[in-house]
């Protein structure tokens, strides 16, 4: 276990902010996080894309058709 902030020397708070541990916690958590099953990350990545791509394209010809018909 990990202790994240004290009761202990809260005066010391002023020189290192008793979050910091948990930020640097986390910071490392977020790098491991990053760094495994990138290709998946990346595979997924590319289909959100193309599946924005697909819709905002099917509403610009939605826009183009009720344009037509006003």
């Amino acid at each position: 276990m990990i202790e994240v902030a004290t009761t202990d020397n809260l005066a010391g708070g002023k020189i290192i902010s008793p979050q910091f541990p948990l930020l640097l916690m986390s910071d490392f958590i977020y790098a491991y996080y990053l760094s495994v099953d990138t290709g998946h990350k990346e595979l997924l990545h590319s289909y959100t894309l193309d599946i924005l791509e697909k819709t905002r394209n099917q509403k610009d010809d939605y826009v183009k058709e009720e344009g037509q018909e006003g």
